[in-house]
């Protein structure tokens, strides 16, 4: 979902993927280089149901833009609920 959003909306050049461990957390970061969020405009569908699908895991999820322009979204996960489900 996050990346149909750079893809359709964000005008970005650039996206960083980031997919690693820390201590008993699962860290997920997608940041783009795009126009970011507007303010005051709401959010589609699609951020909404990111967030939903976060909290269903017990994850913790935030979006926000970044100084220099696009967003950056993060999802921490505990690792020992997904051990659980493999």
């Amino acid at each position: 979902e996050a990346l149909t959003n750079v893809a359709r909306h964000s005008n970005a050049t650039y996206v960083q993927i980031k997919l690693h461990s820390y201590q008993d957390k699962l860290l997920l970061t997608i940041a783009d280089n795009g126009v970011g969020l507007m303010q005051n405009k709401p959010t589609g569908l699609g951020l909404v149901g990111m967030r939903a699908r976060a909290q269903q895991i017990d994850a913790e999820f935030s979006l926000q833009n970044q100084p220099l322009g696009g967003v950056k979204i993060e999802i921490s996960a505990p690792l020992r609920l997904l051990e659980k489900e493999v």
